[in-house]
């Protein structure tokens, strides 16, 4: 397949609603991150509307199905202001209550008494931060990609890593709105509910990595209209393919692959977007993989909702791990890198959607 660059820029304001079901008289959860089948279904729906997909073949038999929906997959997804890439901040990074300029990340240490630890892995380890003062968690955060390149993050130092809050890149605005009745058309009592839109800043974009098929490359438009978010707005895109903010991303893919360590008996494995596990949390899938998951940071689970369209119907509520945790992992099998991130692609079920997207980092306290 072959790999795009998106550049989407909102005209209006935008909102992302959670997976939490909604009822008239509340506040809706939204988020300033989209979930990644919301971007496959605006784009496989241009796609559909320029004549890239073929919408009979939708609803013709499996296989045929299939190949029309398998054009298109969706990859990483980055917030851009002015000229810096961001990913959800990951969770083993923390700052200090007094002083938020003082940044550390967790670090893996055994338990001595394991009756005494804190955590669920009956493993021997648990996480310690690089200090003693009182610390805090980053929340709704997003981590510039160069601290994945530079020593700071990458071998767990602490200094700056360049986190920035949701409020750094979108304002929150309140919108009301409400639920009418399907057959009078009118608004029924207790129907009225709120949500809090983000207006993206002036310089601020999103970055969408598709992957299309071979033969859609040249017919692709290279400058269209989308639409996007809870209410359908109109949104605009490039493609930046041979632009810089393509080559930037490369660049960095090498950069952070060729800072890690040739020993990989223990890595970290940061949660680039949303995933979904049978078991829940992914420890079982991880360690039946062959591997041996050592430590967890991870903020609660996500709901992940959204619309069916192979079965035309919305699709059942399912419980995701967020973007930004990290898991602590014990290569026992001694997997090569290649192999490595082959058996996580699988384990992690990464897929057309967006789900499952991940990096391998370093783990400076091997494991031995």
């Amino acid at each position: 397949m072959i790999k795009k660059t998106l550049k989407i820029k909102p005209s209006d304001s935008l909102f992302f609603r959670t997976g939490k079901p909604l009822s008239g008289g509340e506040w809706a959860d939204t988020m300033l991150f989209p979930n990644p089948s919301v971007v496959w279904g605006s784009i496989f729906s241009m796609m559909i509307t320029h004549g890239l997909i073929d919408k009979e073949n939708l609803k013709g038999k499996k296989e045929i199905k299939q190949k029309e929906l398998d054009k298109l997959r969706i990859g990483r997804i980055y917030i851009q202001k002015e000229q810096s890439l961001y990913l959800p901040a990951p969770q083993d990074v923390y700052s200090e209550k007094e002083n938020p300029n003082n940044q550390g990340v967790f670090q893996l240490a055994a338990i001595d008494n394991r009756f005494l630890s804190n955590t669920s892995l009956e493993t021997g380890f648990y996480l310690k931060p690089q200090t003693s003062n009182v610390i805090e968690a980053f929340d709704n955060s997003f981590i510039e990609n160069r601290s994945f390149q530079g020593n700071n993050y990458q071998f767990q130092k602490t200094g700056s890593f360049a986190i920035e809050a949701s409020s750094h890149f979108a304002i929150e605005v309140p919108k009301l709105g409400i639920q009418r009745n399907n057959t009078t058309r009118t608004a029924e009592e207790g129907m009225l509910y709120r949500a809090n839109a983000s207006q993206i800043k002036e310089d601020v974009y999103l970055i969408i990595e598709i992957f299309i098929s071979e033969e859609l490359n040249d017919k692709f438009p290279v400058s269209k209209i989308l639409k996007l978010g809870s209410e359908g707005k109109i949104v605009e895109f490039t493609d930046e393919t041979n632009e810089s903010t393509s080559k930037k991303i490369d660049k960095s893919d090498s950069r952070i692959q060729n800072k890690l360590n040739t020993d990989l008996s223990s890595f970290r494995l940061y949660i680039q977007s949303p995933t979904i596990f049978n078991s829940g949390n992914g420890i079982k899938e991880l360690n039946e993989a062959g591997f041996e998951v050592l430590a967890m940071c991870m903020d609660k689970f996500q709901k992940i909702g959204g619309y069916d369209i192979e079965k035309n119907m919305p699709k059942p509520m399912q419980k995701a791990i967020p973007a930004g945790t990290i898991y602590f992992i014990n290569n026992k099998s001694n997997y090569d890198y290649k192999k490595l991130n082959d058996l996580l692609s699988s384990t992690l079920n990464t897929d057309r959607y967006g789900f499952g997207q991940f990096q391998v980092l370093n783990l400076t306290n091997n494991v031995k």
